[in-house]
């Protein structure tokens, strides 16, 4: 329990000193200090990120951040891209997407101590906040991180958008682009719980009921078990957010 509460801590504080959702930090202490399998600790990560980069964001937005209308397209493209990556990520290896992470923390430390060096070069459009978005949303799908750590230089150089900008941006960005990566984690681990004799995973079972080999009496039997799953997510992330009341 400590162990758990230092990383969100250490993972926490990163993320309101630099914009990144924590899961740069979330993932690889988890992996060494839990042993669980790398792929669930990117689940826990990003669903960990969803309420730490929305305590950040509150404190960007509070000190006087400005939103641009252009946020709207970023969010969209992240949202795409973190619930394909969490998708694709069911046919990865957990080693192949070990090193995958191991270069983005290779280029995380090259941003962290050339950060300053990024400057704009293009004028904001539409598709190239929606591009930001996807290509930041796979990396949080795939590897369990908020995606700014990507998405933020290239916010700066692309976007002509201020450090302390991009990283609120980014944060609000992270929020529902956790989410949506979380949703097919979640569904996965659900639907192995609550139908282990199938020997399926969520996207598994999905993936043979659109199948047009697999016969009637099979698809009659997947649809409503696919049904039930897929009523539960976003349904329990909603009942998990904390109270906005005090």
């Amino acid at each position: 329990m400590i162990k758990l509460f230092l990383i969100g801590l250490v993972g926490g504080l990163l993320s309101g000193i630099l914009g990144i959702g924590g899961g740069i930090v979330f993932v690889p202490l988890l992996t060494y200090l839990t042993k669980e399998d790398f792929k669930i600790n990117t689940g826990i990560s990003s669903l960990a990120i969803v309420f730490v980069a929305s305590a950040s964001a509150v404190s960007y937005i509070v000190n006087g951040l400005e939103i641009s209308s252009y946020v709207l397209y970023l969010i969209i493209g992240a949202v795409i891209g973190g619930y394909l990556g969490s998708t694709i990520s069911k046919f990865i290896t957990s080693k192949n997407l070990q090193r995958m992470f191991s270069v983005l923390l290779l280029f995380a430390a090259y941003r962290m101590y050339f950060g300053n060096n990024f400057s704009s070069r293009f004028e904001e459009n539409i598709l190239l906040y929606i591009l930001i978005g996807i290509l930041s949303g796979l990396g949080s799908g795939l590897l369990g991180i908020g995606g700014g750590i990507i998405r933020i230089p290239l916010l700066i150089f692309f976007g002509g958008i201020g450090n302390l900008a991009a990283q609120g941006v980014s944060l609000i960005t992270a929020i529902p682009s956790s989410v949506a990566a979380v949703i097919p984690k979640l569904r996965d681990r659900e639907f192995r719980i609550l139908y282990p004799n199938l020997g399926l995973s969520f996207v598994e079972a999905n993936k043979r009921y659109s199948d047009p080999r697999t016969s009637p009496s099979e698809k009659e039997n997947l649809k409503p078990k696919l049904s039930v799953v897929k009523l539960m997510y976003p349904q329990k992330l909603s009942e998990a957010e904390p109270s906005k009341t005090n």
